[in-house]
């Protein structure tokens, strides 16, 4: 018994022992520059972004502040928190971009949404009429994402809005790139997500760390006609886009139409799109939702040198992941951000990232924050085709006959 409990305290000291790993990022295929690393340790819920000249140290716990002069590694800073009335808000955008800004409260339900274009350098918000309760603030773009707790004790009843000062541009100093040592808290087994950004090209590499390496991104080109920009994650011998399809022109230029009325969607026999709710805020952050028709048009819906996946295609995603029934948790965001409590299973060590954006069916919105359903180019019969459903409740990537008027999600797969 003596010997069992030496064991175990033997174990446990290994286990408390603070790491020490070098993480040091380079590029390969379409750019070797990087330009930024946005880290996420999936297990411990915590992220940070480095410049790409940056080594990211891993430490059982952290020994020092990071420094001022590597703005992307500073968090979103909250104030007053906790607030009785206005709460201001900074943060660091490392680049230009639309950004989709949201206020959830902590049942995992959004109460605002709204998207703004921030320019590179430092931005600063204030919140007005946020009431008494504990939320969460996301700042979410292409190339970065910042979130923080929100303690609020308001009763004053104003009406809730958020209000941006005009950014101002760092100086030179501190937007220079000279390599710097950034440290993260880390404990040995946890999942981290890197996502690194050069120029236009944006890549996810999935990995538990156990020693000190390089991590080299390889960037594909992955730009649809509207000139959006994905970030893409290579699963197995599969290349897939990391995030939904937000396409409003087909391949070659022409317009996809959108189609906001219930009635008349659910009579459509040609492609289509909609956002949610047919709300464009929308967008940025779930993609848009397309019938089967849009999906199979020879006009192509995906990016040049992508495609719609096939029935098999997708199984070959989900028989790697470990078969149907444990895909959807390793394709899962984890957390109640995107989804319904509990979202049972999500690690998303695939790095596939699936978000809860909901569909239309019969014309009607239904399931966001419940589930996220996506096309595959594999017809069943003149009513059905094949899809896939990912739900809050299970690990389940479900194979599913879906009817071809639905509206569901797109991710592209590399030819």
């Amino acid at each position: 018994m003596k010997q069992m409990l030496i064991a175990i305290l033997f174990f446990a000291l290994i286990k408390m022992q603070a790491q020490n790993y070098l993480i040091d990022f380079a590029g390969s295929g379409a750019s070797t520059t990087i330009d930024s690393v946005k880290v996420e340790n999936l297990t411990q819920g915590t992220l940070l972004t480095v410049t790409g000249t940056d080594q990211l140290q891993l430490l059982g716990q952290l020994t020092g502040l990071l420094p001022e002069s590597q703005p992307f590694a500073n968090q979103l800073l909250i104030y007053p928190n906790p607030a009785a009335a206005a709460i201001k808000a900074t943060f660091v955008a490392p680049h230009d971009g639309n950004a989709a800004i949201e206020l959830i409260d902590n049942t995992g339900k959004g109460i605002y949404k709204m998207q703004k274009h921030l320019t590179k350098g430092r931005q600063s918000l204030t919140i007005n009429g946020l009431g008494a309760g504990i939320y969460f603030l996301q700042i979410q773009a292409e190339a970065y994402m910042f979130s923080g707790k929100i303690i609020s004790c308001n009763t004053t009843g104003e009406p809730l809005y958020i209000a941006f000062r005009e950014s101002e541009p760092l100086k030179p100093e501190v937007v220079k790139s000279s390599a710097a040592v950034v440290q993260m808290q880390y404990t040995t087994g946890d999942l981290l997500k890197f996502t690194g950004y050069s120029d236009v090209f944006s890549t996810v590499f999935m990995d538990v760390p156990t020693q000190s390496k390089t991590i080299t991104f390889s960037f594909v080109p992955c730009t649809d006609y509207n000139n959006n920009h994905y970030t893409v994650v290579q699963i197995c011998s599969q290349l897939w886009m990391a995030e939904n399809l937000k396409a409003t022109k087909y391949s070659n230029g022409e317009d996809i139409p959108e189609v906001t009325g219930a009635a008349q969607w659910d009579n459509l026999s040609t492609g289509a799109y909609c956002y949610f709710d047919n709300n464009p805020a929308y967008a940025l952050t779930y993609g848009n939702l397309y019938n089967w028709f849009a999906s199979v048009d020879n006009r192509n819906i995906c990016p040049s040198g992508w495609h719609v996946p096939t029935d098999n295609e997708w199984i070959s995603l989900t028989s790697c992941l470990g078969g149907e029934a444990v895909a959807g948790g390793k394709m899962k965001e984890p957390g109640t951000v995107h989804w319904f409590s509990p979202n049972a299973g999500a690690t998303n060590e695939s790095g596939f990232n699936v978000i809860a954006g909901g569909n239309r069916s019969f014309g009607n919105f239904d399931s966001m924050g419940y589930g996220g359903s996506f096309w595959s180019v594999t017809g069943i019969d003149d009513v059905f085709a094949w899809g896939r459903d990912i739900f809050y409740y299970n690990t389940v990537a479900n194979r599913h006959g879906t009817a071809k008027k639905n509206g569901l999600s797109i991710r592209c797969i590399k030819d």
